[in-house]
């Protein structure tokens, strides 16, 4: 199940967050040490700048979370994080896929996401799935790609 994500989900996003591996906290946060109720906080909050999406299990738990933040007029940065054992089936795709209607509905026309070079799957998704252009600088690989018209988009 997909859905936005609120303030009331700040329990199951920290119990989230808790399971991540240490390989997954830093390719999503960029550090091996983030104060995840901090992040608990920041990732439920509402606020007209970032929207964000979770995908729960059959129990309710948060399994993958994704959001984009306004960054400039008619762009936005997303970002995914998806539970180690559920990576790789297709849930990070879904997700920007949900993301890409909601931003294009407050007037978004392109995405960009910060991506550590090592995370091969993540870079995939978002040249594959959605036809990003990746350019590197040093530690860092960002993509960036348009938004689909909305008679072209299939959401899953």
């Amino acid at each position: 199940m997909f859905r936005p994500v609120g303030p009331s989900d700040a329990g199951r996003m920290h119990a989230f967050l808790l399971e991540l591996s240490l390989r997954s906290v830093q390719q999503r946060f960029w550090s091996g040490g983030p104060n995840l109720l901090r992040l608990t906080r920041e990732l439920t909050r509402e606020d007209p700048h970032r929207h964000g999406v979770v995908a729960c299990d059959r129990t309710g738990a948060i399994v993958a979370h994704a959001e984009y933040v306004l960054i400039e007029s008619g762009a936005a940065e997303v970002a995914i994080v998806v539970a180690d054992r559920h990576q790789g089936r297709g849930l990070g795709s879904r997700l920007v896929k949900h993301l890409t209607i909601a931003a294009a509905t407050s007037g978004v026309t392109r995405f960009m996401a910060n991506v550590h070079p090592d995370n091969s799957a993540m870079l995939r998704v978002f040249t594959r799935r959605f036809g990003a252009t990746v350019r590197q600088f040093g530690d860092e690989a960002t993509v960036t790609f348009a938004l689909a018209p909305p008679a072209l988009r299939d959401v899953a």
